[in-house]
């Protein structure tokens, strides 16, 4: 297959690109360190309030490993944007809650988020759009089938 017809190359370069412009729209957001992960937990968190929720589901959610989840929380807990709570029924777990001062940045996440969705759709059928996430969910099925290699799995565990 030729490097322009091979998926994996073109899945590559939309992540690139779509990680350097998010870089560029939250350096453009001054006062507002959080991270495009971070604001996507914020808005999982914020669409889930009526649950609890642990780390594991975030992992879930988000396909990241056990240590970037870890990382993440543990940085947004120092930022003030969490606070992790015990559960009655197991101690050893802590449902993840969002403060104050996450709820007043969703706000500004969500619309940094409406903004780069609109330039993604930009040019695109509602159909066109369809069709994309329908082919991106088959591709995310194909990955998830892929066995996970035992150093890999030793490191999400942990």
């Amino acid at each position: 297959m030729s490097q322009r017809q091979d998926l994996g190359y073109h899945i590559r370069i939309m992540s690139n690109l779509l990680k350097r412009r998010v870089l560029t729209l939250e350096s453009a957001m001054e006062g507002d360190s959080s991270t495009a992960m971070q604001g996507r937990i914020m808005g999982y968190l914020h669409q889930h309030r009526q649950e609890e929720i642990f780390q594991r589901d975030l992992e879930e959610a988000f396909q990241i490993r056990r240590s970037t989840a870890s990382r993440i929380l543990t940085r947004m807990e120092e930022q003030g944007l969490i606070r992790r709570e015990s559960v009655v029924r197991d101690a050893r777990l802590r449902k993840l809650v969002l403060t104050e001062k996450a709820e007043e940045l969703r706000s500004a996440v969500a619309e940094r988020i409406r903004a780069m969705e609109g330039i993604l759709a930009a040019g695109l059928t509602s159909a066109e759009v369809e069709q994309f996430l329908t082919i991106a969910g088959k591709i995310e099925h194909n990955l998830s089938q892929i066995p996970v290699p035992k150093e890999e799995a030793k490191c999400s565990k942990n």
